[in-house]
């Protein structure tokens, strides 16, 4: 649609949570996508991050969160809407053909976190990865030109950084949203209790949760890195590379660490090593355990 119809205007600005795209745990639109990608992936970008901080926003009741992700769903059919984040990748998606698809499937899983719906068991965790993270996987290999059949060894990398970034953030996710990942079903089998979310470190259950979910990040993380060869862009390759990199040292930290006693996260000599590893395309070294 070329026009946008009489809407109630809303400042989305009013809902962010100062987070871009530098602040990621995980590069979004780095320096080695070219120039003729990088303002489509931001636009890309910007839109999911104003929904992921509806989803996350303490302060709005569920009804408004989902309200408020219904006006940005329905903006992307309109060129010139008021809100900028869905008019830029509106426009975006007109010159390329991309990225409407992919934006609106992880509007289900900012919806279904704006419920507060729990994860049951790992298809849960895999269903949803699918919603929250597969898109951005597919809107990468779609806006290089990629081939689709490269979609289920995306979906599986994009799981990978999707978990590891959920087993790193546990205690805050339940801290900031009350909000846990684990699925019910391991929960319960181990005996795994709020309060035990939130301590100074892991029980022994807890640690068998998140270290039996990295352990399941492996057969998905070996799933990806076939694709990595057939990437016909060169930036977007070295952008894999370099996220691959990335996931597997995380998860390497989180098996050694505990992440209730002290943030786990990426070291400056690690980011080092992504980069390099982006720049010289290495060979991912094989899953930590």
């Amino acid at each position: 649609m070329a026009a946008q119809s009489d809407k109630e205007k809303v400042d989305f600005d009013l809902y962010r949570s100062g987070k871009d795209a530098g602040s990621e745990s995980f590069p979004v639109a780095s320096l080695v996508l070219t120039p003729r990608v990088r303002p489509h992936v931001l636009a890309y970008y910007g839109f999911v991050r104003t929904a992921d901080d509806i989803a996350d926003h303490d302060g709005l009741p569920t009804d408004e969160k989902l309200r408020l992700l219904n006006l940005l769903d329905e903006a992307l059919d309109y060129q010139d809407s008021d809100i900028p984040v869905a008019r830029k990748l509106a426009q975006s998606a007109r010159r390329t053909g991309v990225g409407l698809e992919h934006a609106r499937e992880m509007l289900k899983a900012f919806r279904r976190d704006a419920r507060e719906e729990p994860v049951e068991n790992w298809d849960g965790l895999w269903n949803y990865c699918q919603s929250s993270a597969a898109p951005a996987g597919r809107f990468l290999l779609d806006i290089h030109g990629e081939s689709k059949e490269n979609y289920p060894a995306a979906d599986g990398l994009c799981a990978v950084l999707q978990i590891t970034n959920h087993v790193q953030d546990v205690k805050k996710d339940w801290l900031a949203l009350d909000r846990c990942y684990i699925p019910m079903d391991w929960r319960k089998e181990l005996d795994i209790e709020n309060e035990d979310l939130i301590a100074d470190g892991m029980t022994d259950g807890l640690r068998a949760a998140l270290h039996r979910m990295l352990d399941r990040c492996k057969p998905l993380y070996e799933m990806g890195l076939p694709m990595l060869p057939t990437l016909k862009d060169r930036s977007l390759r070295a952008q894999v590379h370099g996220v691959a990199f990335a996931a597997r040292r995380l998860a390497e930290h989180l098996y050694a660490r505990d992440p209730l006693a002290a943030r786990v996260d990426l070291s400056t000599g690690d980011k080092a090593s992504m980069a390099a590893a982006s720049l010289f395309r290495r060979t991912p070294s094989p899953w930590p355990r």
